[in-house]
């Protein structure tokens, strides 16, 4: 590739350094004040620990890509680190600068950076108020035990400098950017022609709404791709998407390019760690396309690795090469593979850092766009209009999909969130999906943390089978209590016991511990009290004595949230209960403004208990399914479960109008007041639907 067409890139973003620390445990006779644990590195003087991570990982693969033997691009970095490590960051974008690079010297040689391959800006110096600016270098330190082949991540330490004033970015409407210095060391960066731009924000302060919306009024940055990468995820009005991206929608499609904007082609990827699994949607022509590559056999490796990040900078490349020869009619499915297949080469090059310490070679792994690659994955590409219309069938009315000519109850989309769980509600879901993140991080880092929930719901609302589902879909142990069924607040002690004991049987083994009816009373007194010392400290008194618990998730459930009622005073301690949970408490209570989106839910849990009573059930009625979404949207789950059982002479797998207990059914819709049996009685059976798990 000429000098001319190498590509220039602006990376904007949280430029981090990572340290691998591989360590085995030290029993040495002569050393004091050990701790805990005493531990040694086992990694020699030629080893490699250092590594560039965040905007600066995705800085080292994209500059140490190739097309052929010539180099791609040249980088030019802006963020935030140390004033003395501008030279050395932008070694480091060339991994076997780091060689050597170890804590078993104190001194190392001044860094001879080749300016013609990055040039970085530092924004700490940028930033007016307040003076003298506080800023550093983030260092993440990963220390990981070798413990026979075994490798486990022990701990992680974050040297991060506090953004002055305790405010969450470095640059907002107070800080007075030196907007002329900024474009000065930009331009001396030669920006002017610029082929991309690269967000990658790791939510450490260096992007926000104010330099997002800079640079994206910047003349040289208004007609180039930009290419985002983010950590920071919240919803508004059902999208996933930071503040700033909202902003940088707007400045970009409606003020900078109005005339074009409806003819603009969009690419959203989305990357999950488990089994390396993407999912993109991408415009071509007048229709929009899905592609998936499904977990198939996904590699085994002997740490965790970011794999979206490394993914991230692979797809740019890729994507710029196709620019840049706009013969090459590659198909975006032939970008994603390329871009997924050098990914997994470099998971399992990298994962070899940790595990062959002692020989590991860095920047062996580096990406040639030019070569070619054998397609890797399960890949599968749909057509993503017909997609969206399938996910609006199954979320309305009965939840009816035509497929190939059949209609189908596909019981598996009304559980996406926790395996097993039917959950259709709006409210619901995002409960669910809170309770479910939130549980999932109870092991992180290497280390275990308490965490602490409360669910209000009414009674036989399926609050225990809902900890149940996620117990089995997580891996963990479930224990389940409830505080109606003890007489006195030392049988609480008793089930602390039981926490004990089981955690001692398998230290391995994770918990969750279930305690229902936690508004109820023992002896006349509120149990609140008897929480606090557990959920936050981990450790409980019996005795006089204090006797530890290990991390384990808790998850409380009542009828009502501990402080509404007014007869709770401050000694019952609600308020200092609700104080220590991990996160506020949450309602699954269905609003009144969701029925119908509740009925469409109950057309699902009746077909998915259904085949629970009766396993046999394949195909349910139209109408069947149309009583199941007459129910009062309020009905609880078991009295769903109780109507379910009721059903009478079903034969040969098929659930017929014939089958329903129509008594059962005619009191019901009786007494919710809705003259709705006789339509039913009269109405068409339907066609029959096939119930697909």
């Amino acid at each position: 590739m000429s000098k001319n067409n190498i590509k220039k890139i602006l990376i904007v973003g949280d430029w981090l350094v990572d340290e691998h620390w591989v360590t085995g445990i030290h029993r040495s006779p002569t050393s004091s004040r050990t701790g805990q644990a005493h531990h040694r590195v086992l990694q020699n003087t030629q080893s490699t620990i250092q590594a560039l991570c965040g905007a600066g990982q995705t800085a080292s693969i994209l500059h140490q890509t190739k097309h052929g033997s010539d180099a791609f691009c040249k980088i030019i970095g802006l963020g935030v680190w140390h004033k003395d490590d501008t030279e050395r960051l932008a070694s480091m974008l060339d991994p076997k600068s780091v060689k050597g690079y170890t804590h078993h010297r104190i001194t190392h040689s001044k860094d001879n950076t080749n300016n013609s391959a990055a040039t970085l800006v530092n924004l700490g110096d940028l930033v007016e108020k307040p003076q003298p600016v506080n800023y550093g270098t983030t260092r993440i330190m990963r220390i990981y035990q070798h413990t026979g082949a075994k490798i486990n991540l022990i701990q992680r330490i974050d040297w991060e400098i506090q953004i002055p004033n305790g405010k969450d970015k470095w640059v907002t409407k107070e800080d007075n950017l030196k907007i002329s210095k900024l474009k000065d060391e930009l331009q001396n960066a030669h920006v002017h022609d610029i082929d991309a731009i690269v967000i990658k924000d790791m939510c450490k302060g260096v992007v926000s709404s104010q330099l997002i919306e800079w640079l994206a009024t910047y003349s040289p940055f208004k007609k180039v791709p930009w290419f985002i990468l983010t950590k920071e995820l919240f919803v508004s009005n059902n999208d996933w998407i930071p503040d700033w991206l909202k902003k940088l929608n707007r400045l970009l499609l409606e003020e900078l390019y109005p005339e074009v904007t409806p003819k603009r082609q969009h690419t959203t990827i989305v990357a999950l760690p488990k089994g390396s699994t993407i999912l993109a949607r991408f415009s071509e022509k007048e229709n929009a396309k899905g592609l998936l590559q499904k977990e198939s056999e996904p590699k085994q490796l002997a740490i965790e690795l970011p794999m979206a990040s490394v993914f991230f900078a692979a797809l740019i490349a890729n994507i710029l090469d196709l620019d840049r020869n706009r013969s090459d009619k590659k198909e975006i499915s032939e970008i994603l593979t390329k871009s997924f297949c050098f990914t997994q080469d470099w998971m399992v090059s990298e994962a070899e850092r940790v595990k062959a310490y002692d020989k590991w070679e860095p920047g062996k792994k580096t990406l040639d766009i030019s070569k070619k690659f054998e397609p890797v994955g399960d890949w599968k590409d749909f057509p993503w209009e017909s997609e969206c219309h399938d996910w609006d069938s199954a979320f309305s009315k009965y939840g009816i999909i035509k497929n190939n000519d059949k209609k189908q109850l596909q019981l598996w989309r009304a559980m996406t969130d926790v395996n097993g769980y039917i959950c259709c509600v709006n409210s619901k879901r995002d409960v669910v999906q809170k309770l479910a993140r939130e549980v999932a991080s109870f092991y992180t880092d290497g280390k275990r943390h308490h965490k602490s929930f409360m669910l209000v719901a009414s009674p036989g609302s399926g609050k225990t089978f809902l900890v149940n589902r996620l117990a089995k879909s997580l891996g963990m142990r479930g224990l389940k209590f409830n505080i109606t069924q003890m007489l006195s607040k030392s049988d609480i002690l008793d089930c602390f016991d039981t926490i004990v004991t089981t955690q001692a049987q398998n230290r391995d083994e994770k918990i969750i511990v279930f305690f229902d009816e936690i508004n109820a009373q023992l002896g006349g007194q509120y149990v609140y009290d008897t929480f606090l010392a557990p959920i936050e400290e981990g450790v409980y008194v019996r005795a006089g004595k204090t006797f530890p618990i290990d991390p384990c998730v808790w998850i409380f459930a009542g009828t009502e949230k501990p402080t509404d009622d007014p007869r709770r005073t401050k000694s019952t301690k609600a308020s200092d209960f609700e104080a220590r949970l991990t996160i506020k408490v949450q309602n699954l209570k269905i609003n009144t403004n969701e029925d119908e989106s509740a009925r469409t839910e109950k057309v699902y849990l009746g077909a998915s208990l259904l085949r629970v009573v009766f396993p046999d059930v394949s195909k349910i009625s139209e109408k069947v399914l149309k009583v199941f979404h007459e129910l009062d949207f309020l009905l609880e789950v078991r009295e769903v479960e109780h109507f379910v059982k009721s059903f009478v002479n079903i034969q040969y797998g098929e659930v017929l109008w014939k089958n329903v207990p129509v008594e059962w059914l005619k009191n019901h819709l009786e007494k919710i007041g809705k003259d709705k049996y006789k339509d039913l009685e009269n109405g068409e059976e339907g066609e029959m639907v096939e119930i697909i798990s």
